[in-house]
């Protein structure tokens, strides 16, 4: 009877390890859901302009919490470019830094797997990501930063991660753009280079399939399908490159160019390399189905096929929503209180280009906080503000960028060369138009390319020199940005270019005019901008 007994509990243990063996054995589904660039878009409404925007994070987990309840195997990824954008984002990264990130709240509530930083998480400085980053449990990832002069095998942030459901391993790499190196400020970078992606993925495939054993091979990407920017030194865009050129991967997911893409390309090897994009703002949200077959412990079959989903009628997760209610009452209360008083409106210029009162207070910034001599900007897309009370809303809607301040030392051929390379864009983009502070000039439009701008003197009357040093402080989009004229100007002689930078403020020039709002209503004074300097467009037909 002893013998029967345990013969039967034999037979039942068994079958209880192949009934646990099972899903490895014959088919396993996995849905995989991403986002990319939501740039601070947490809530469905923009709270400093009013306007419904079309899709939110909060959308966003709702249809995540819709695929969890009706599929078993779930994973999220984020491709980056996620806390800068928004006003609610804004908020977080200037005022509240004391508390938990928002951003990094919203992914461990929607259980994020894994996170790949973008180029706009370096935007403030690294305390600002750090602060992010220690907020959140969820794996951070980028195989290719790396302190510069070491090699790729050195990465400062966590290379990859290996995500186990249902006995199936899934390898996630992290890969981010090498624009990084050109759009942040060497100083808020301290001493990290990102190196190219596929030259990293290289590497770390190879690795990644000897070590871990991976059942299936992901990348998180935060660079463009292709194209965009690209030298000697950087590539911009390396998600193509990358579907292309390395084997062993099975899913690229992307973001970075803004573009919706979803499109499945043949790998070096023959093998079938999904990409896949959501786009910007949360508006759109991916979804992937991967089904695996196997045979005892080995993939027979990858079967991968994939949907951008529109996120403009999914509901904001309430759930969501009501743990954040707190931050968001002292946001909204935050937008409308008083840092001081404008003593006139502060508008733009139909051409917004043109010498304006909204022109002018931005050059002011720009000379005040650092003392320049003379500033530079490109026009800015902001609205109107009435004189009176000015709020955080005020400064958000007059400047709605995040870009910070960049102060250099510029020779006076070399800022003659950048109002040229701005004028050039007069007719054809308006929105690349150099404008100066400090400088009485006139462009002639009668006048060749290259010839058309005249400086006749400071705006203090002193003599320009085009020989002599000037201290230059301007935004960090025209002083970065890889489509800016004053960088087309400078030859793209970006190594010189680092050499003649003097400052790098790591807040941005709408945070400055709020001080600035306050510091004179402290002294009992209002805030009226000065015309530093006149010029005028001429010969313009």
């Amino acid at each position: 009877m002893k013998q029967k007994c345990l013969n039967i509990f034999f037979v039942a243990l068994c079958v209880a390890l192949m009934c646990g063996c099972s899903k490895r054995r014959g088919e396993v589904e996995f849905t995989i859901f991403t986002t990319s660039d939501i740039h601070g878009k947490i809530y469905p409404v923009d709270y400093v302009t009013g306007n419904d925007r079309g899709g939110s994070m909060m959308a966003a987990a709702t249809l995540l919490e819709e695929l969890r309840a009706t599929n078993e195997n779930v994973l999220y990824f984020d491709t980056g470019d996620v806390i800068m954008g928004g006003g609610e984002s804004y908020y977080d990264l200037t005022v509240d830094i004391a508390n938990q990130s928002l951003m990094a709240m919203m992914l461990d509530e929607m259980e994020c797997d894994a996170f790949v930083p973008g180029n706009h998480e370096f935007d403030f400085g690294m305390p600002t990501i750090d602060r992010f980053i220690r907020s959140g449990k969820f794996p951070v990832l980028c195989a290719n930063m790396t302190f510069q002069g070491l090699d790729i095998a050195n990465s400062f942030y966590q290379p990859y991660t290996v995500v186990v459901k249902n006995k199936v391993r899934i390898a996630v790499l992290g890969l981010t753009t090498m624009s990084i190196n050109y759009k942040i400020p060497t100083q808020f970078m301290e001493g990290m280079e990102v190196v190219s992606a596929v030259e990293s993925a290289k590497y770390w495939i190879p690795y990644i399939q000897k070590n871990e054993k991976p059942d299936v091979i992901v990348c998180l990407v935060h660079s463009g399908y292709n194209g965009g920017y690209n030298d000697d030194r950087i590539s911009e865009n390396e998600a193509l490159a990358l579907a292309e050129q390395v084997p062993g991967i099975d899913m690229i997911f992307y973001g970075h160019d803004h573009r919706m893409n979803n499109r499945k390309v043949v790998s070096c090897t023959g093998d079938s390399v999904l990409l896949l994009n959501p786009a910007n703002n949360a508006r759109m949200a991916g979804v992937t189905k991967l089904t695996l077959q196997f045979d005892k412990r080995k993939v027979v079959s990858k079967s991968v096929s994939a949907e951008l989903v529109q996120l403009r009628d999914k509901e904001p997760n309430q759930e969501l929503m009501d743990k954040t209610a707190g931050k968001r009452e002292l946001f909204m209360g935050y937008l409308d209180s008083v840092m001081g008083v404008t003593a006139v409106d502060l508008q733009y210029s139909r051409r917004a280009y043109e010498p304006s009162t909204g022109m002018d207070y931005v050059h002011n910034i720009l000379q005040e906080i650092v003392s320049a001599e003379i500033t530079m900007v490109l026009p800015v897309s902001g609205k109107a503000v009435k004189a009176g009370n000015f709020t955080p809303r005020d400064a958000m809607l007059l400047y709605p960028h995040e870009n910070t301040l960049i102060s250099m030392m510029l020779t006076g051929g070399e800022i003659k060369a950048a109002l040229e390379e701005g004028a050039k864009n007069i007719r054809r983009n308006p929105t690349k138009v150099v404008t100066a502070g400090g400088l009485n000039y006139t462009i002639d439009m009668s006048k060749p390319e290259g010839e058309r701008v005249l400086i006749s003197s400071l705006a203090d009357g002193q003599k320009f020199d085009v020989e002599k040093m000037y201290r230059v402080t301007m935004d960090s989009y025209l002083a970065y940005a890889l489509d800016s004229p004053f960088i087309t100007s400078f030859n793209n002689n970006r190594d010189l270019l680092k050499e003649r930078v003097m400052l790098s403020k790591n807040s941005d020039v709408r945070f400055n005019m709020m001080i600035n709002h306050a510091i004179k209503y402290d002294k009992g004074k209002q805030v009226e901008p000065v015309r530093n300097g006149e010029w005028s467009l001429v010969n313009y037909n």
